[in-house]
């Protein structure tokens, strides 16, 4: 089912070393990444992008996903299984084009720094042409993704804090996250519906953090930045509620606890 476009990536594990460079510096590589998928329902959002402004919402109003979720505990196998399955479609070029499964193009990424209207942008995307577009309003695959070495990297610090002497046998390359970020954005494009053509990425506000990441994953492909006042920002954060579990200070307390902040 996941190879016919059926079901959809919603989350992935990166485990501890997952990515590296091997072979004396030379060839990126990752293993043991795992795989969560589920069969989202994207009229959902094409009907009404407002009503599922972020990924998350989108899962859990998607009826299927509670119950017919699939675990695959090695993701690089699948998306081998899944490029080989859709070259093998093209070059038959089947005359029920319906059935036809291809991996959309990425028309962008959105970047910014929160509270400044990025959910806004995202539905417009949706909403522009609905028929043709999917957008991934702060997807859990992209950003565990694009910051697996960042929170590697502090559990690395944590450990050496804590006289482990096995923290650095693991050194997490940017250039491997690259090179599971193409992966990623491969499946979670897959698609059997014939009039989707581009995918759209809005990341979370802390993703700016490993920007580079997605630049070195793909060059050519546009991003915009949005951002606002900082202090109209911060005082967003703070209109309401603990303020101790805002973003911009949850990330701090993680950090100096040496726990990747939660995704």
């Amino acid at each position: 089912r996941i190879l016919n476009g059926e079901l959809h990536l919603i989350n992935l594990h990166i485990p501890f070393g997952a990515l590296r460079v091997i072979e004396g510096g030379t060839k990126p590589a990752y293993k043991g990444v795992r795989g969560l998928f589920c069969p989202l329902d994207w009229s959902i959002q094409k009907k009404d992008p407002a009503s599922v402004p972020m990924f998350k919402h989108l899962v859990s109003q998607s009826p299927l996903c509670e119950h017919d979720t699939h675990s695959v505990y090695s993701f690089s196998d699948i998306v081998q299984k899944a490029r080989a399955h859709d070259n093998q479609n093209a070059q038959q070029q089947q005359s029920q084009t319906t059935h036809r499964i291809t991996s959309m193009d990425v028309g962008g990424f959105i970047f910014h720094e929160s509270r400044c209207g990025s959910t806004l942008v995202s539905n417009i995307l949706a909403a522009v042409s609905p028929d043709e577009h999917r957008v991934y309003s702060e997807s859990t695959p992209i950003i565990n993704t694009v910051l697996a070495c960042s929170q590697q990297h502090r559990q690395q610090d944590f450990q050496k804090n804590n006289n482990n002497q096995d923290s650095d046998q693991f050194l997490c390359s940017d250039v491997a996250a690259a090179e599971l970020l193409k992966d990623v954005v491969y499946m979670m494009g897959r698609t059997n519906n014939v009039n989707e053509k581009r995918q759209y990425f809005k990341m979370q506000s802390i993703g700016i953090e490993k920007m580079n990441v997605v630049t070195l994953a793909f060059p050519t492909v546009p991003w915009i930045f949005l951002y606002r006042n900082p202090i109209q920002v911060m005082m967003s954060y703070f209109k309401e509620g603990d303020k101790s579990n805002s973003q911009c200070l949850r990330g701090y307390h993680d950090h100096r606890s040496g726990r990747s902040s939660p995704l």
